[in-house]
C-alpha cells in the first residue's frame, strides 16, 4: 500500500505553527527496522497573520510546501525516496551501529562500545564524515582496553577494530544510509608483526600421550590442533555436525561462528576415537571458556610444555605443522577460513626454518655419515 502524504501544522510557542509532512501508513526508514509518521520541515509560520504582508508571505510559503508535498508523494510512488536523506541524517547512528553489531560477533560489539565512548554516546548519521572517522582512528591507537583501562589497546587489536568499523561504513553506504563511501578516504591501521606461538610436533605428542585432570579439555585441544577450529567453533560443535562419509571416514560440516562460512574438514578415525564415543548434543559437553585459560596452562606446565600459550595457538599449530608436512597454502587458507591468502602466508616464516633443518638433514654429508654408521652396524 502506497503511503499518503499530508501537509499539517503543529502549534508551537509564540503564536506560531511548525509545518510537517504526515505519512499514512508510516514509511520505513531505509537500512533500519524503524518507521516514521512525521517529517518536520523546519518551517515556522505565524498561526494568525496580522498584516497583509504576513498573510501573503504565509500564502506563498504554503504554496511552496504544497509543491514539496506533491514531489515527496511522487518519490514514494516511484520508490526513489530522495527526501529520505534528511530523515536518515537525523537518525541515531549509534542505534544503527548497535543493531548491526548484534548481528555479528563480539568484535563488532567491542568496536561499537569504543565508538560510543569516543562520541560520548551521541552521534547521528549527519555527524559521520571523514574527519570524525580519522579522529576515531587516532582514538583507537591511543585508548585503553575496555576490560582493563590500565592497559593500552594493542596496535593489532586497534587495526582489527578499525577494519571492522570501515566494513560497517561500507555496508551503511550500500544501504544508502550514507551519501558517500567514507571508507575510500580512510587509511587502515597497519598491523605489527608478532611472534607466532605454536606447539611443536613433540609438544603435541605430549598432549596426546598424557592424561589430563579435565579429560574434555585434552580432547578439545587435540581436536583444535588437528582441524584448526577456533575456540568459538569448538565450544559450539555438535555431534550432528560430524557426518560419516559414504566411502568411509568422517567430515565436519559446520558454519563458522566468526565468518559465517561453511567449513567441511575431513577427520580420521583416530581423531574420532579421541573425542568419542559419539553421542548427542555438544561434542565437548562441559567445556568452558575458563578451562581454556589457566587450567590449560597448568596442565601444559605439568607435562613439560613451559611456553606461555593461549588456546588460539592450536590454530597456529595446525597451520605450521600442515605446512611443514607439505600441505599447500590454499588448502590451509580454506580450512582456517582466512579471507586473504596473505594472512595464511605469514606461517611460511615459521615453517621455512623447519625446512632448512630438513634440508640439512638431507645433506650429502649426513647421508654419507648415516650410511657409514649403518655399515658398521650401529643402526
Amino acid at each position: 500500500m502506497i503511503s499518503k502524504v499530508f501537509l499539517r501544522k503543529k502549534k508551537i510557542s509564540k503564536g506560531r505553527v511548525s509545518l510537517y509532512l504526515d505519512f499514512y501508513p508510516p514509511i520505513l526508514i531505509p537500512g533500519t527496522n524503524r518507521t516514521t509518521r512525521r517529517y518536520f520541515l523546519n518551517v515556522h509560520l505565524p498561526e494568525k497573520p496580522k498584516s497583509f504582508a504576513e498573510r501573503e508571505h504565509v500564502k506563498s510559503i504554503m504554496q511552496k510546501m504544497e509543491i514539496f508535498r506533491l514531489r515527496v508523494l511522487e518519490q514514494i510512488i516511484n520508490e526513489k525516496f530522495d527526501f529520505y536523506d534528511k530523515i536518515v541524517e537525523k537518525t541515531d547512528f549509534l542505534d544503527y551501529f548497535k543493531n548491526e553489531s548484534l548481528k555479528h560477533n563480539k568484535k563488532w560489539i567491542y568496536v561499537y562500545q569504543h565508538f560510543a565512548a569516543f562520541t560520548n554516546n551521541k552521534c547521528t548519521f549527519a555527524d559521520i564524515n571523514v574527519a570524525l572517522c580519522q579522529r576515531f582512528r587516532s582514538y583507537l591507537l591511543n585508548t585503553a582496553k575496555l576490560r582493563d583501562d590500565s592497559k593500552k589497546l594493542k596496535q593489532n587489536s586497534a587495526a582489527g577494530y578499525f577494519s571492522t568499523f570501515r566494513g560497517m561504513l561500507k555496508e551503511a553506504y550500500k544501504k544508502r544510509m550514507l551519501k558517500e563511501n567514507i571508507n575510500d578516504f580512510l587509511d587502515r591501521i597497519p598491523e605489527e608483526e608478532t611472534e607466532i606461538n605454536y606447539l611443536t610436533e613433540h609438544e603435541l605428542g605430549l598432549i596426546i600421550n598424557n592424561e589430563c585432570p579435565i579429560p574434555v579439555l585434552r580432547k578439545a585441544i587435540i581436536f583444535a590442533c588437528i582441524t584448526g577450529f577456533r575456540r568459538s567453533d569448538i565450544l559450539a560443535l555438535k555431534w550432528e555436525d560430524i557426518k560419516e562419509l559414504p566411502k568411509g571416514g568422517w567430515c565436519v560440516f559446520k558454519r563458522m561462528q566468526k565468518t559465517k562460512n561453511m567449513a567441511n574438514v575431513p577427520i580420521g578415525d583416530d581423531l574420532m576415537e579421541v573425542i568419542g564415543p559419539r553421542g548427542e548434543g555438544l561434542v565437548f559437553n562441559g567445556l568452558t571458556t575458563y578451562m581454556l585459560t589457566y587450567p590449560m596452562k597448568r596442565w601444559f606446565n605439568s607435562i613439560g610444555i613451559k611456553k606461555d600459550l593461549h588456546f588460539h595457538c592450536t590454530r597456529h599449530t595446525y597451520a605450521t605443522l600442515s605446512l611443514a608436512l607439505g600441505t599447500d597454502i590454499i588448502t590451509i587458507k580454506n580450512v582456517l577460513g582466512h579471507k586473504q591468502e596473505s594472512t595464511t602466508m605469514r606461517y611460511t616464516k615459521v615453517v621455512n626454518p623447519l625446512k632448512e633443518q630438513a634440508a640439512k638433514r638431507l645433506s650429502i654429508n649426513t647421508i654419507s655419515q648415516n650410511t657409514e654408521q649403518y655399515e658398521k652396524g650401529n643402526f
